[in-house]
């Protein structure tokens, strides 16, 4: 076991390290962070040769143990090993210090895991709502599209409806405006050969008179073709009011 290591295992009872520690573990990953710890070099005990010895010879045996039904790489670490693997068959736990660490770390592990799936949980209901959200909006917009279309389709019909009400009053008016102009035509036309009609008719009794006055006119007579002509002009007058 590296120093690093060492320190690190010792300081993880401590809930603020624990803390941290998960943080690097997150950060760097797992694997790193195992490398990183691993540096340096290994943990020294302050103890003298033989009683340093004594200690080895005490626990190699209970270390190949561990080694052997764990599947540790203690060698790795620099841990004291027996030549072979025997050793008291009820020896099945490690030391208390151990155990705590490797306590906490599968606790980090846990909470790790937990939050990891909560986070995931989280976003997959977010992304249901969002994907609900949107498939509502994208509803809403056809909708709203499809009622512009056909307000559109209404306004245009309306519009062609009105201009096609509007043509056909135009072409009403121009040709009752034609008719209008041909019956004005007709009654000058009829005031022309009214009017025609009175000259000849008056001309005619001014010459019948005349004749009449050489003949030597009575008065009676006289007065008769006066009124005669008075009504002639009368009606003259009636048809000029006709204009």
């Amino acid at each position: 076991m590296s120093h690093l290591r060492s320190l690190a295992s010792e300081l993880l009872v401590d809930d603020r390290f624990f803390s941290i520690y998960a943080g690097l573990e997150q950060e760097f990953g797992r694997e790193r962070l195992e490398q990183f710890l691993d540096r340096g070099e290994g943990a020294t005990a302050a103890l003298d040769d033989e009683a340093l010895a004594d200690l080895r010879s005490r626990v190699a045996s209970d270390n190949c143990l561990l080694a052997e039904e764990y599947h540790l790489d203690l060698k790795r670490y620099g841990y004291a090993l027996a030549a072979t693997s025997a050793g008291p068959a009820w020896v099945k736990g490690v030391s208390p210090a151990s155990e705590a660490s490797s306590s906490r770390i599968d606790q980090l592990f846990t909470v790790i895991e937990t939050e990891r799936q909560a986070k995931a949980s989280q976003i997959s209901e977010i992304q249901k709502t969002f994907a609900g959200e949107r498939e509502a909006a994208i509803a809403r917009i056809r909708e709203l599209e499809a009622m512009l279309k056909a307000e559109h389709n209404a306004f245009v019909a309306r519009i062609r409806e009105l201009e096609a009400s509007l043509d056909g009053e135009r072409r009403a008016q121009a040709n009752q405006i034609v008719e209008m102009q041909k019956e004005r035509e007709a009654a000058i036309a009829r005031i022309h050969e009214l009017e025609a009609m009175l000259k000849a008719e008056h001309n005619a009794f001014v010459a019948l008179i005349r004749e009449l006055e050489q003949k030597g006119l009575k008065p009676t007579l006289r007065r008769v073709v006066t009124q005669i002509l008075r009504a002639v002009s009368k009606r003259g007058e009636e048809d000029s009011n006709l204009r």
